[in-house]
């Protein structure tokens, strides 16, 4: 059975481990490169940041309550609504793995108040003693989550089966419409003197499906002695979505690969990729590429798929195999150890 076909009926089956869907449904966006759905599901794996927006099935809103030392916990009003909502609303940024294990080994589910709010709420309350103040939550409020991501889940899964099923007889015209509007979606700046290696980059590129039209490489003839970045190199850094830089101590000596660099970090939005040669080290690096950017290197297969997830999830391009994958990443570190077997040679 079709692995989209088997997730979508497993939705419905109350026992099926959420879990185990989102892991499915994870892998599954990297083969139809659903950048949404990818997205979505490594955030529900692996929580929300501080910085990052979450859904409104997260934000949920509790009541308030004192912990009596004579009686337990007892329900505390708020008459002003707009403070009820600000004492009582909690956004809930912990992965799914986490909220499962919590509410089965926590009988109660609340959130301890500030220091600040207990003081402010234990001088309000006029008691002679001190009360600890939090704010709780059902475990039926926590379900609703996992329900509400199943739902979810089952949406885009959905809506993923139909386009499939639609865009059968559009596959060609739909592949043409989109290797156009990849085109020079990746940019490789490099030093004419190290294109070896944005040569072997491309041939992984296009080893593991990414279309070679996708990648335009900065070696013209004669751009890297110059100084003035070329206005086709400008056009295809406007154009790109993934910056490429092959770090090297050639590269550091060229003021117009230089100049390069300083754009890729002007574009901040885009996300860069230093590549870096085994004489750049962490504290080599330096400029604009300089220390704030973690290095990939080519001997390493972790890196090596770290730009391959980074450029299949920018992109949206559907993932490979992976066997493919494991065959293209052995090739390219043997050629790239090749590579620098000669080069040692040479020097």
């Amino acid at each position: 059975m079709d692995e989209l076909f088997a997730i979508i009926r497993d939705i419905f089956i109350p026992e099926s481990d959420i879990v185990n869907l989102l892991r499915r449904a994870h892998v599954l966006a990297f083969t139809y490169g659903h950048k949404e759905l990818a997205q979505w599901t490594q955030h529900e794996l692996n929580g929300y940041s501080e910085t990052e927006q979450v859904p409104d099935y997260r934000v949920l809103e509790g009541s308030l309550k004192a912990f009596n030392p004579s009686i337990g916990w007892i329900d505390i009003l708020v008459s002003d609504d707009n403070r009820r909502k600000e004492l009582c609303t909690l956004t809930v940024r912990d992965s799914i793995p986490f909220l499962l294990s919590y509410i089965n080994d926590n009988p109660l589910i609340f959130n301890s108040l500030s220091g600040n709010e207990q003081v402010v709420l234990n001088r309000e309350s006029g008691m002679p003693y001190t009360m600890e103040y939090a704010v709780h939550f059902t475990k039926a409020a926590i379900n609703d989550i996992f329900e509400k991501v199943r739902t979810r889940l089952s949406e885009q899964l959905v809506m993923i089966n139909t386009q499939k099923m639609s865009g059968r007889g559009m596959e060609q015209a739909d592949k043409n419409s989109q290797e156009d509007d990849l085109k020079n979606s990746i940019f490789i700046s490099h030093r004419s003197l190290d294109v070896d290696i944005a040569d072997m980059l491309l041939d992984f590129f296009k080893g593991v499906g990414i279309p070679g039209e996708c990648v335009f490489c900065s070696s013209l003839p004669g751009n890297d002695v110059n100084e003035k970045v070329s206005p086709e190199v400008k056009s295809a850094l406007q154009t790109s979505q993934i910056n490429i830089a092959i770090l090297s101590r050639d590269y550091y000596k060229s003021a117009y690969c230089l100049n390069e660099a300083g754009i890729i970090w002007f574009l901040d939005k885009i996300p860069a990729v230093p590549i870096a040669l085994p004489e750049i080290t962490h504290d080599k690096m330096y400029g604009f590429l300089d220390k704030d950017y973690k290095a990939m290197r080519l001997d390493n297969s972790d890196d090596i798929a770290h730009i391959y997830e980074r450029i299949i999830l920018g992109l949206g391009i559907p993932q490979t195999g992976p066997r493919t994958l494991t065959r293209e990443t052995n090739k390219l570190i043997k050629k790239y150890n090749e590579f620098l077997a000669k080069r040692t040679c040479a020097e």
